[in-house]
């Protein structure tokens, strides 16, 4: 017959257990690197993805937005959700989230309408995405407000359940203004993160990359500072980087072309775009584009949407 463990025992040993579930909790996820971002340290999902090929298809458009999403301003896909993505539509339209749902092997485009509380649009142009401390989705929606008027806003809203929400919230809400022209106003419609940094690109001849070096300060008018020129084509309407950050695809209604950039810098970095020339560019077929990404989150495809609700697709050749 075995003899009971000793008590003093019996506590070294639940000690040692609860040293062991502890550790792993308070090294953190190695997979999400912390940032210094926005209204609080936020978190990337780790650079992932597949490797992609260097070349696209011919435009295809494979279908419309359905419902009432005519100017549709701001596309950026979900880490969170697969073969979602996030919709914004600008100015006089209402204050409302879209998803975009095209789940892999399907072939229907669904979308839903999450009003957003706490916020307005004075004109929605573009929305970017990170993955927050909480490990929720955040969604950054660039508000030119009038287009001619400083400072602009930016509003940070927790990602919805694409299923079970039926709205989503404001946590937070920044002004800013571009720090190199007399009134702090240019025309901007391209927001996107790259390692955890928020960038735009102001809608000019020549485009201009301008990145946000402290977290956002929603008592302040936050200044970015500018740090590259776009070099090919003039005023952007829309830029997003791939899941591995490798790739930066951009788009100007001007010209009708899409460009893509990539970055051998390691880490990458907004200089490694550009110091280069693109490795691809398509001409379009004409249409009002405005918003894009690299859809699904971790593909290497490039959904565009245009403002009469079409959605084109360019197929990546891996």
């Amino acid at each position: 017959m075995s003899r009971p463990p000793r008590p003093a025992l019996v506590v070294a040993g639940l000690l040692v257990v609860t040293l062991l579930l502890l550790v792993p909790l308070m090294a953190g996820d190695e997979n999400f690197p912390k940032h210094a971002s926005g209204s609080a340290v936020t978190r990337l999902p780790a650079p992932g993805g597949q490797a992609c090929g260097a070349s696209w298809g011919p435009a295809v458009e494979i279908g419309r937005i359905p419902g009432q999403r005519k100017e549709v301003s701001g596309f950026v896909a979900s880490a969170r959700n697969p073969g979602v993505a996030w919709m914004v539509r600008d100015s006089g339209n209402p204050v409302v989230l879209y998803s975009f749902e095209l789940p892999a092997g399907e072939h229907e485009i669904r979308s839903r309408a999450f009003p957003v509380r706490g916020a307005s649009n004075g004109d929605w142009e573009d929305v970017a995405y990170t993955i927050g401390p909480d490990g929720r989705g955040h969604l950054w929606i660039l508000d030119n407000i009038n287009r001619h008027t400083a400072p602009k806003m930016l509003w940070e809203v927790l990602e919805p359940d694409p299923v079970h929400d039926r709205e989503a919230a404001v946590v937070g809400r920044y002004r800013w203004a571009y720090p190199d022209v007399p009134d702090g106003n240019q025309d901007t419609e391209t927001a996107f993160f790259l390692g955890g940094t928020l960038f735009v690109v102001s809608k000019t001849e020549p485009s201009r990359v301008y990145r946000f070096d402290r977290p956002l300060d929603a008592s302040a008018v936050n200044h970015p500072t500018p740090v590259a020129t776009v070099p090919a084509g003039v005023k952007m309407v829309l830029g997003s980087t791939s899941a591995n950050e490798r790739l930066l695809v951009l788009s100007a209604t001007r010209g009708q072309t899409t460009w893509v950039y990539a970055n051998r810098h390691d880490p990458p970095d907004i200089a490694g775009f550009f110091d280069e020339a693109p490795i691809f560019s398509r001409r379009m077929p004409r249409s009002q584009r405005e918003a894009g990404d690299f859809f699904p989150y971790d593909g290497c495809d490039i959904v565009l949407l245009s403002e009469r609700q079409n959605v084109w697709l360019l197929r990546n050749r891996r």
